[in-house]
């Protein structure tokens, strides 16, 4: 016979309980052979000293053996491996004006809420330090993508940048989130990449163009020479009959003419402006070409002088603008803010529009602000058949661009924050003042009729043009030659000359 001892019992004890725990867990019990010593009751012969007499006989005793037994049971699983302490990581985001309105949102303090937001809320142990930058840095940050030496994440990125990145070695390809790019408007992901690749995280739309000041046209009693609905589309001629209408002198001796130009500025990028105008000429300004697989400028060639000499004669032969020779960038902008001039380009973004106090006539899209006075976006003037081209577009300057800064694991964190930013909260906040790039957000402002003007006759067919790595030489050039042509000097010639400075730059390479 045999019977457990209280060692045995307090093992099955345990083992059931064990068995019943990895049950319940979902493991999968393992028959095992283990040995172990037990005690027995057995029967045995010994001798005992009976009277005196040495006797057989036979009792039972208890003793212990060791035996093999079976048992089933989970092995103990090892223990996880410890969660990695996450590294603690500073990024850089430098950022330009992005266009909100500047008494509610100066420049910088959205962006600086979004990092601290990012920080306390998403990724404690990222910190991003932001700097606003203004347009005069832009030399600036070229300096900084040539050298090498750029911040982590670039909050207005474009290809111009990319090819400066790649010539240094400090590019760096993104693949988007499935949710961005599902979310991004039909040919915008191609739009944007540079050769076939991706380099930026896509953050709001950039389309900007000209101004109208109705005003004026009202006081000239010109709104006949408006251009037409629904996206105020007109050709160069019937522009040029609107400025000579909106060119007069007050009765308090105040001049108001049909625009602006200027050929001094505080920054060179102000050139974009008669860039744009050069576009909806017919011409352009630089393209590359496939065949000769390098930049060549057709600004010589005939619509590129027949626009030369439009502009040159908008104030040697038609007077509709003040003497160009006489005015910057920030007297032009004076001529529009004081009232004195009818078209205005370059032109605000949507932010414009919607800051304190200004109102919009949801029917004609007047924008009205405090001061009671009245404008209009309105389309560039085209040649006959042209395109109404505005300046933006998916490669344009409000992407997220991150760079290879050489800190050891912090591409991939740049990248996550940079989605962060472009994503559908921070878009929707974004479609109160500007144009979101997600479809989605866009979407919510429905009932918006300017920002669906915006989408329908601005987006569509804006561009831009920097795409090359001498991009601040050829500012230089654009306003060392736009000073030339109001010497004045014949514009094919300054055509000719032009082209020649272009061709001499030894930093296109594709």
């Amino acid at each position: 016979m045999s019977k457990l001892s209280r060692r045995q019992v307090l093992r099955g004890a345990s083992l059931a309980s064990c068995l019943a725990v990895l049950t319940a867990c979902g493991a999968t019990p393992t028959p095992q052979v283990i040995k172990e010593v037990v005690t027995q009751v057995v029967e045995k012969e010994v001798t005992k000293i009976v009277e005196g007499t040495p006797q057989v006989v036979k009792e039972t005793v208890v003793v212990e053996v060791e035996k093999e037994v079976v048992v089933t049971a989970t092995p103990e699983a090892a223990a996880p491996p410890p969660l990695p302490v996450e590294k603690e990581l500073t990024l850089s985001w430098w950022t330009f004006p992005i266009g909100l309105p500047a008494e509610e949102w100066p420049h910088g303090k959205w962006e600086g809420e979004l990092c601290q937001r990012y920080t306390a809320e998403v990724k404690p142990n990222v910190k991003v330090e932001l700097q606003p930058l203004g347009w005069e840095a832009y030399d600036k940050l070229v300096t900084a993508i040539s050298a090498g030496t750029p911040p982590h994440l670039l909050g207005r990125g474009c290809n111009a940048y990319t090819v400066m990145a790649r010539k240094s070695g400090i590019q760096v390809e993104v693949e988007l989130e499935e949710d961005l790019k599902n979310d991004l408007p039909e040919g915008w992901l191609e739009g944007m990449q540079w050769q076939g690749k991706t380099y930026y995280v896509p953050w709001y739309v950039g389309a900007q163009g000209p101004l109208l000041n109705m005003s004026i046209v009202k006081e000239a009693k010109a709104e006949d020479l408006l251009p037409k609905p629904p996206c105020r589309s007109w050709n160069l001629d019937e522009w040029l009959e609107l400025l000579k209408a909106c060119t007069f002198t007050r009765e308090d001796g105040t001049s108001v003419y049909g625009t602006s130009l200027f050929t001094t500025a505080s920054t060179n990028l102000y050139a974009w402006g008669f860039m744009v105008l050069l576009w909806n000429a017919g011409s352009d300004y630089i393209v590359f070409d496939q065949a000769q697989n390098k930049w060549v400028s057709p600004l010589a060639e005939e619509a590129g002088v027949a626009w030369l000499k439009r502009m040159q004669d908008l104030f040697f032969v038609h007077n509709v603008v003040p003497d160009p020779r006489g005015v910057d960038d920030a007297k032009s902008s004076g001529y529009w803010t004081g009232n004195q001039g009818a078209f205005h380009l370059p032109g605000p973004s949507i932010s414009e529009a919607r800051a304190t106090g200004v109102t919009i006539d949801p029917e004609t899209l007047v924008v009205t602000d405090p001061a009671g006075f009245e404008w209009i976006f309105v389309q560039n003037p085209v040649v006959p058949g042209g395109k109404h081209t505005t300046w933006g577009g998916p490669d344009l300057d409000v992407n997220l661009q991150p760079f290879n800064t050489g800190d050891v694991g912090a591409i991939a964190p740049t990248i996550e924050f940079a989605h962060w930013v472009a994503n559908r909260e921070n878009e929707e906040w974004l479609g109160q003042y500007t144009i979101p790039v997600r479809k989605s957000a866009v979407a919510k402002y429905e009932d918006d009729p300017l920002l669906q003007w915006m989408f329908g006759c601005w987006v569509p067919n804006s561009r831009t043009e920097f795409n090359t790595n001498c991009t601040v030489q050829e500012c230089d050039i654009w306003m060392e030659m736009w000073q030339t042509l109001f010497l004045p000097t014949d514009p094919q010639q300054v055509a000719d000359e032009w082209v020649n400075k272009l061709s001499a730059l030894d930093c296109w390479e594709v």
